[in-house]
């Protein structure tokens, strides 16, 4: 019993049959929202009635839908398609103004992929039906910001429109265009831009806090400073030291200049990197700052790196031993500098794809009802 109701009700709607809705309404309400019947949870419509309809051109049976269920506009099938999806991309107009009166705000509904029912018309070629829903959001929205929307793959609604270059695809792009849609360089140098200016902040804490870091270990390095004037045994000989200098300087001179020398790097990279942010030469100088922030970063990290080597080497066993301690240096930082080195051959400078250099992968046109 159950299945004939679901299939009375594809049928009804795949003909535009508005006779048995009522009927079915008043016994099966979620059907018609595309839902499961009460007494069979498992028997699901294959799509939702509404979205049918609006995608075979019926009319009559989408008003009468809203009027027994108005929330079945904001409902999406399996695939994330409402019926103004289907309206849009088979180009039924009178459905598509009918959705746009009953609520303008379907406009903003997104498919599973990030498609809203604008990226649908214009893939399709659907010109008229492109305008109706331009229409439906001009002077109440930001036009040019929605109609440059990018769905899950990047694609904009200029992409899709000019992908197979038909002949009204191509007045959908003019005509995309003549509203504000922008190319694809210009919007990827726009969200290039943001993109950088959503790092700035959390580039400038790192920063900040190497400099902090850098500064501590001057001011206290490994081993402290000694409390009081006096003398000590250093490689079998009496030397003389002075309250408040470093016991590292005294004990191991030639690693306390590595340390001091790394230290100071750390620091000074860290400040010229906050000083270009500071300054906002990012957004004046374009990718020359830009690649002085990174060249600061880069170089305030592996100085870091090298200083966090010295202080090991004086508190473990190798204290003392300025050759042992020396050569740890170098190994831990040769590590990380070649590291480093590969990462940049390796990613730095590859040239990055273009967006519409990618393979498309969107799914077809839906083509149109007869």
């Amino acid at each position: 019993m159950t299945n004939l109701i679901s299939r009375r009700l594809y049928e009804a709607a795949h003909n535009g049959d508005v006779n048995p809705l009522q009927d079915i309404r008043d016994r099966y309400p979620l059907l018609l929202m595309g839902g499961t019947l009460l007494d069979d949870p498992y028997d699901l419509l294959p799509e939702p009635p509404l979205q049918v309809a609006a995608s075979f051109g019926h009319f009559d049976f989408v008003v009468r839908v809203l009027e027994l269920e108005p929330a079945s506009a904001h409902h999406s099938d399996r695939q994330g398609l409402s019926a103004l999806h289907m309206a849009a991309a088979n180009g039924h107009l009178n459905i598509i103004t009918h959705l746009l009166q009953f609520d303008s705000e379907l406009c903003f509904l997104c498919s599973n992929d990030g498609r809203n029912p604008m990226h649908f018309a214009a893939m399709n070629g659907r010109l008229q039906a492109l305008r109706l829903l331009v229409g439906g959001i001009e002077g109440r929205y930001d036009v040019k910001t929605f109609l440059n929307a990018k769905d899950d793959l990047g694609f904009t609604l200029l992409h899709l429109a000019v992908y197979n270059q038909h002949l009204e695809r191509v007045r959908t792009a003019n005509f995309l265009r003549g509203h504000g849609a922008v190319r694809s360089s210009a919007l990827s140098s726009t969200t290039s831009q943001e993109i950088w200016a959503r790092k700035k902040d959390t580039l400038m804490v790192v920063a900040s806090l190497i400099a902090t870091m850098a500064f501590q270990a001057v001011v206290n390095p490994p081993g402290g400073v000694w409390q009081e004037d006096g003398a000590h045994i250093n490689n079998s000989s009496v030397t003389s030291h002075q309250a408040g200098k470093s016991v590292m300087a005294a004990k191991s001179p030639k690693l306390y200049v590595f340390f001091i020398t790394f230290a100071s790097w750390a620091f000074i990279f860290s400040l010229m990197e906050l000083l270009l942010h500071v300054s906002n030469r990012v957004s004046n100088s374009g990718m020359v700052s830009e690649a002085l922030i990174v060249y600061a970063k880069y170089m305030s990290t592996l100085s870091l790196v090298a200083t966090y080597s010295i202080s090991a080497a004086f508190l473990t066993a190798l204290s003392g031993q300025d050759a042992a301690g020396f050569t740890f240096l170098i190994s831990i930082t040769a590590i990380f500098v070649l590291l480093y080195l590969f990462f940049v051959l390796r990613y730095g400078f590859r040239k990055r794809p273009s967006p519409l250099k990618k393979p498309i992968t969107f799914p077809p046109p839906i083509p149109p009802q007869s």
